[in-house]
């Protein structure tokens, strides 16, 4: 049991050392960082929806934190944040459908989402 702890620890600091900083997220005269995880198996379907989501949730506070900053236009982060509503519903469907045991249907509700997701992540780069 030991054995599985300590690597399970080894693996999570790995991650979170292979992790790229969020730039922006701190505010004014203040230093912050935001970290995330999953437990969900390496290597798995779960695994990448995890990470998807994990990025959309990053993309949605970037996003809000930016707003909140008067970095970001609102009709900028009202865009961002409905491209962000569509990624979610898809990587929702993706969910289901691996779990009805449809893995095919699955993957291509993922590879959809992560396409909206990084249309997200475009419209938060737009400069206007």
């Amino acid at each position: 049991m030991r054995k599985i702890i300590t690597a399970f620890c080894a693996v999570c600091l790995l991650a979170g050392c292979a992790a790229s900083p969020i730039q922006g997220e701190a505010r004014p005269g203040r230093q912050g960082m935001f970290a995330v995880a999953t437990l969900a198996p390496w290597g798995t379907f779960e695994h990448e929806l995890a990470a998807a989501y994990t990025r959309l949730a990053v993309l949605r506070r970037t996003a809000a934190r930016q707003l909140d900053a008067q970095r970001l236009p609102l009709q900028q982060a009202i865009d961002v944040q409905t491209r962000a509503d569509i990624a979610r519903t898809l990587l929702d469907e993706a969910r289901v459908f691996d779990a009805r045991g449809a893995p095919d249907d699955a993957r291509r509700k993922l590879a959809e989402a992560l396409r909206a997701v990084d249309y997200a992540a475009a419209a938060l780069e737009m400069k206007q």
